[in-house]
């Protein structure tokens, strides 16, 4: 090869060498520009004051919710009471005549009842002034030591103070009868204010036009609180038929021991 040759191999080498060193030294700092300019925060520009905006719309406010919406249209509702409707005027009719029999009945029957009891509470009495004449009859005989006459006389004492029990509890039965007499015609006559309250509401109680009859509406609640009197006299009267028919019984149990010589 010629010296002219090897100089342009030479000269051929030494420029690619130094282009592999320019490329080497300038893409470095071209990726930390990139990197910089990535990481670095986004510029907002400013907003001239000068320039006017749009005006800002009024909120609107929201409307009020509805408590009819809320619970809906099918939500219960209170309505007239109707709980009781009046009989047909026959039937109360026949009721209020039945209770004018048993008024009347029972006060015939608290008269008896009060005669009785002041006939057998006489007789008591005159039970019980036997009795004392007995005992003193029974202490004569003991002082004279006359054991016959004294045996004699407590016997008879004794039957004495049985027929005393048994008209001691005669008069308790005609106490009996007479309270019950009373309770039966409070209880009638408390029946009968419940139903002529009743006969009056005929056709009128729980009527929808009179809904608004303040009037009407306080006259059925006084029907009621009579009905409610007219249970409690009823209640009272059972209590004292139970009394009465107590009474009776030992009444009875009396007479059976009068009978035995008790």
């Amino acid at each position: 090869m010629s010296r002219l040759g090897i100089t342009a191999s030479l000269v051929l080498a030494a420029s690619l060498v130094a282009a592999s060193a320019a490329l080497a030294q300038t893409d470095p700092p071209a990726a930390a520009a990139d990197s910089t300019a990535s990481s670095a925060p986004i510029e907002v520009p400013a907003v001239d004051s000068t320039v006017a905006l749009p005006p800002t719309p009024p909120a609107v406010p929201a409307a009020p919710e509805s408590p009819s919406l809320m619970l809906g249209a099918n939500s219960p509702r209170p309505v007239r009471p109707h709980q009781m409707t009046p009989r047909t005027e026959s039937a109360i009719r026949q009721e209020l005549d039945q209770y004018a029999i048993t008024i009347a009945a029972a006060d015939v029957d608290f008269a008896t009842a009060k005669k009785r009891r002041g006939e057998a509470k006489a007789t008591v009495e005159i039970k019980k002034r036997e009795i004392d004449v007995m005992e003193a009859r029974v202490k004569a005989a003991k002082q004279a030591k006359d054991e016959p006459t004294r045996l004699s006389f407590e016997g008879e004492k004794k039957r004495q103070e049985s027929m005393r029990e048994f008209f001691q509890k005669t008069e308790d039965v005609e106490e009996a009868a007479l309270d019950e007499a009373r309770a039966r015609s409070e209880w009638a006559r408390a029946a009968t204010r419940a139903a002529q309250f009743e006969m009056s509401l005929i056709g009128r109680a729980g009527v929808a036009v009179n809904d608004s009859d303040g009037g009407l509406f306080k006259q059925e609640q006084q029907w009621f609180e009579a009905r409610k009197l007219a249970a409690a006299a009823q209640e009272r009267h059972a209590n004292k038929v139970q009394t009465w028919m107590d009474r009776k019984a030992k009444l009875y149990r009396a007479w059976a021991d009068f009978l035995a010589g008790k």
